[in-house]
């Protein structure tokens, strides 16, 4: 029985994905404003609509998360209508795999977008730097390990910490702190652990 079940799921899904590849002329993502955000581009072929066309976007290409969902019918009955949509912040510390999702149910296929160019040796990036103490700290992380957060000061005073978090990210709010350079270290419970100079102003 389950393999029954099984098989008809597949099935399922083939006919789908070939439904899909008739509504959808294009689907792309490709950087723009140097680097900085992805522009995100399908087309529907002339004939189809759909009531919803969902951006999603993820680090792995399993796990997607919905980032957009374009408001109202897309499609149109007489010709092909091209649509466009620009992530502000696509993952900087490892590829962002987009897929769209129609009615749903349909998916297409997956484009990637990558800018570890901009990511230091190290496998760490903090942006903004320098900030007012609001910022994201994104950093390479494959084995998924638990993570701890510290802040230094200049002179080694330990002043912050924030423990057993997880994911390949940070968001941290160091308002309150002085004017200074800071030191914040990422630490995984693999025992490898990466350090990169805050500037608060």
């Amino acid at each position: 029985m389950k393999k029954l079940l099984f098989f008809c799921v597949l099935i399922f899904t083939q006919i789908l994905t070939f439904s899909q590849s008739e509504r959808l002329l294009r689907f792309s993502a490709a950087p723009i404003d140097n680097d900085k955000k992805a522009l995100v581009r399908w087309t529907m072929a002339a004939g189809s609509t759909c009531l919803d066309v969902v951006v999603e976007r993820s680090s792995d290409n399993i796990s997607y998360k919905e980032i957009y969902i374009y408001p109202g019918i897309c499609g149109n009955e007489d010709s092909a209508q091209s649509y466009s949509w620009i992530d502000p912040n696509p993952l900087r510390i490892s590829t962002s795999y987009y897929r769209l999702k129609l009615d749903g149910i349909e998916f297409s296929l997956v484009s990637e977008f990558n800018l570890n160019s901009s990511v230091g040796d190290d496998g760490i990036l903090l942006f903004p730097n320098p900030s007012g103490g609001i910022f994201n700290l994104e950093f390479t992380n494959p084995t998924k390990e638990k993570f701890d957060i510290f802040l230094f000061k200049s002179d080694g005073t330990l002043i912050f910490t924030d423990n057993n978090l997880s994911g390949n990210s940070y968001s941290g709010n160091f308002s309150e702190f002085p004017t200074g350079i800071y030191f914040l270290k990422v630490a995984l419970q693999n025992e490898d652990s990466r350090t990169v100079k805050l500037f608060i102003r």
